[in-house]
């Protein structure tokens, strides 16, 4: 297949072959598929990804949008990215995206998986899925196994998502319910929460926990909630099921690895298992976990020698958002929340000083990963002064705010120019980094109740005027956002 034929005014396929198409996709930021968390996640079982600081490939299958690669694409601008959608409409806002902010570096494909040949991609570095497994025919996952086994390099990384069934115990039901009532005629959000409602009364009465997922029903758009739950081929998979189809295409399990049944001998475990998969859905199981990601490659590792070498996270650097930072401690970041450097990069090593078990450091680190507060950057910096008037460093800045004010507030991103970090800011930051450049500070208690919905107490306007001054200008100046007005550089 010649991908140049494929036209900007393609029909929108009917059905695609079982897959959802009657509306289009959430446009959101999926801060787990950015490739230096990615490498850095694989380096913590002993694989050696490929680097982010020189020239790769990344291919989003299933990339919707675009939005998550376009971030990237701006963060990395040394990379190569290819986004490929079966719907028009995802691929005709993607491609106007990148154009509006000027990106030279990423691409997008319209088409089906089953439609690509290998030699229609180039050999890939990084390639994800996100929302493809459990959404999509046998047929369909084949073709996209298939494709990537056939251009991943030897050392690249393949990460996907799926649903577990664990976690999805009580919605398999309520799917079905939703599924019948839309195709009964009635509006899907509609339905939605009238089963939310339902069943999480019914659920609470029993005594039990009413699942994210039910109270998702309550809250989710529609376009959210008719992707997740009409496709015809919806199907959670364990862990080994996905393992087992990965192996079957010639791709192995990289990580991660949750439990540490299988670094213990044999006559200690819960179970005489040989099976790493066995002991990785136990404890997938046990934790009633309704999603999960994993990685895989042609050159993967089998536990236990994927674990048995202390982790080595190569050189690379965490940046924690200033509202992580006035938040209490809780738990899995505290030591971060301690380091010295916390107001600039974070260096990963630096996490795992106080970890005594090859286990506890790796963890350690993919909380890091794992948490949006925290954000993957290019190198180091530190944070600059910028107490008075400020500017923008880059027009493109601009750029970028412009083309999400139709976004919620609380769900808007930062491309750092100094840093390559890809960051949400909370609404009030937002607020006066758009509206407040070039404007004295006397001037930014107005702007932020102009902004503001609900009028603001005078309190909690005087506590954000004053995080802006304290954490979030020195924050934003050394990664190159802002700078005096005036300023250069």
């Amino acid at each position: 297949m010649n991908i140049q034929v494929i036209s900007d005014r393609a029909q929108e396929p009917a059905g695609a072959d079982g897959y959802f198409t009657g509306n289009v996709y959430t446009r959101n930021y999926f801060h787990a598929f950015d490739p230096r968390k990615v490498a850095l996640e694989a380096r913590l079982f002993g694989h050696q990804a490929p680097a982010t600081d020189k020239p790769f490939v990344y291919v989003d299958f299933g990339c919707a949008f675009g939005f998550t690669i376009c971030l990237l694409a701006r963060a990395m601008p040394h990379a190569s990215f290819i986004g490929i959608d079966i719907m028009q409409r995802h691929i005709d806002g993607a491609r106007n995206f990148a154009r509006r902010l000027g990106l030279k570096n990423v691409r997008f494909i319209r088409a089906g998986f089953q439609e690509l040949a290998p030699d229609d991609l180039p050999p890939i570095d990084y390639a994800t899925a996100h929302g493809i497994l459990s959404w999509v025919s046998a047929d369909v996952r084949n073709a996209l196994l298939s494709l990537v086994a056939a251009r991943l390099k030897p050392e690249g990384i393949f990460k996907v998502s799926h649903n577990l069934p664990a976690g999805w115990s009580d919605m398999i039901g309520i799917r079905h319910l939703l599924k019948s009532s839309v195709e009964a005629g009635m509006d899907t959000q509609a339905a939605a929460r009238r089963l939310g409602q339902l069943f999480s009364r019914a659920i609470t009465q029993q005594g039990r926990t009413v699942a994210p997922q039910i109270n998702d029903l309550l809250s989710k758009s529609d376009s959210y909630l008719e992707h997740e739950y009409l496709g015809e081929h919806w199907q959670p998979f364990q862990l080994s099921e996905v393992a087992g189809m990965m192996s079957a295409a010639g791709l192995n399990f990289v990580g991660p690895y949750h439990s540490s049944q299988i670094e213990a001998p044999a006559d200690q475990r819960v179970l005489a298992v040989d099976d790493p998969m066995f002991f990785e859905d136990l404890y997938l199981i046990g934790s009633n976990r309704g999603f999960h990601m994993s990685l895989y490659s042609p050159a993967g590792q089998t536990a236990p020698d994927a674990l048995m070498a202390d982790p080595d996270p190569g050189e690379a650097w965490f940046s924690v958002s200033p509202d992580r930072v006035a938040r209490e401690k809780s738990g899995k970041l505290d030591h971060i929340l301690d380091h010295p450097a916390l107001g600039g990069a974070i260096p990963v090593r630096d996490m795992m000083t106080d970890a005594e078990t090859r286990a506890e450091r790796r963890n350690t680190v993919l909380a890091a990963v794992f948490d949006p507060a925290t954000y993957a950057l290019n190198g180091e910096w530190q944070p600059a002064e910028c107490d008075g008037a400020f500017e923008l460093t880059d027009p493109a800045l601009a750029r970028l705010m412009s083309l999400q004010r139709d976004r919620d507030p609380g769900d808007r991103y930062m491309v750092m120019p100094a840093t390559g970090a890809i960051a949400s800011l909370p609404p009030f930051m937002w607020w006066i980094l758009e509206r407040g450049a070039g404007q004295s500070p006397d001037t930014y208690p107005d702007l932020i109740r102009s902004a503001a919905v609900n009028t603001p107490e005078p309190d909690a306007v005087a506590r954000c005027i004053g995080r802006w001054h304290s954490q979030w200008a020195p924050w934003l100046a050394g990664q190159g956002v802002i700078r005096p007005q005036g300023g250069r550089g």
